[in-house]
């Protein structure tokens, strides 16, 4: 995995260092506490969950995504996979409360 991860960091070392990035997977980052507050609490109170909106997935592939990038700009194993796990975790209990 280790040897994937430093091929991902060749190639997109560039991109992965430049300040709009990292500005940019800051504000992704602190917006992850904030805004998935309020689907979470509907999801954990709400009888029955039929559907979440195309926005909040929306929201939900940018932020795990760009943990997942910012993995791949650290060479963190542990990150890259957090980023993968996050997503099927959110994933799985959208599934398991619909």
């Amino acid at each position: 995995m280790v040897a994937i991860l430093d091929a991902l960091h060749r190639t997109l070392h560039r991109s992965l260092e430049h300040p709009f990035f990292r500005f940019l997977l800051s504000i992704l980052l602190f917006m992850s506490s904030v805004a998935l507050v309020s689907d979470l609490w509907t999801s954990l109170t709400a009888p029955s969950v039929e559907r979440i909106s195309p926005t909040m997935w929306a929201v939900f592939a940018l932020i795990h995504g760009a943990v997942a990038l910012e993995g791949i700009r650290l060479r963190s194993v542990a990150m890259f996979y957090a980023g993968f796990i996050l997503s099927a975790t959110s994933i799985v209990a959208a599934l398991v409360r619909g």
